[in-house]
């Protein structure tokens, strides 16, 4: 009934429990969620040699994610990537959570470029690559995690499907004209 973003969830399971508020109990549960939480975050394999060849090659890059800026900014900075990305275009700041159009146009806008000059990768097919392709950018469908078999039905909204992140920059060679390449599915080098 309330979302992970909610601040008073130890509040209520007390509440709840029909147990008096403590507030070092409170505390204790915070405590014990961002040590789980934390100690479960981890970096996809070859994202930060995906991250470093892009940079190599030149590009700008940044991201568009849902969620709380701070929760989404702490994730960014546990994992030591933020000096990777230009720009982090939160739903939280924009009003709207993606597919909404306006969440991609407002990256754009932001780095200056037309929606074909783009190229968005992301793990859920209709949030991040439905929405992307419905503004016009270039979709890149990364099949990782529990979103792997999920939203079928978004598939073909996919330019490349991928299931290594080093698989990024030689589509980005592919759509600079660099490459020839096939449109559907890419693999790295292993």
């Amino acid at each position: 009934e309330y979302g992970s973003n909610f601040p008073r969830h130890f509040d209520y399971l007390l509440r709840r429990l029909d147990l008096k508020y403590n507030p070092k109990w409170v505390a204790a549960g915070v405590i014990a969620y961002h040590n789980t939480k934390f100690a479960y975050l981890r970096e996809v394999r070859h994202v930060r040699k995906a991250l470093l060849k892009l940079r190599e090659m030149g590009l700008r890059l940044g991201i568009i994610t849902d969620g709380d800026p701070i929760k989404q900014w702490e994730k960014i900075l546990r994992l030591d990537l933020d000096d990777f990305f230009e720009h982090v275009v939160i739903s939280d700041f924009e009003g709207v959570k993606k597919p909404h159009p306006k969440i991609f146009q407002k990256a754009l806008r932001i780095f200056g470029v037309n929606a074909e000059e783009a190229v968005m990768v992301g793990d859920r097919l209709y949030s991040d690559i439905y929405g992307a392709k419905k503004v016009g950018m270039h979709t890149v469908w990364f099949r990782y995690g529990k979103y792997a078999n999920r939203e079928k039905e978004y598939k073909d909204y996919a330019d490349y499907e991928i299931t290594d992140l080093l698989d990024v920059p030689k589509i980005v060679e592919v759509l600079s004209g660099g490459k020839e390449g096939s449109n559907k599915e890419v693999h790295a080098d292993r």
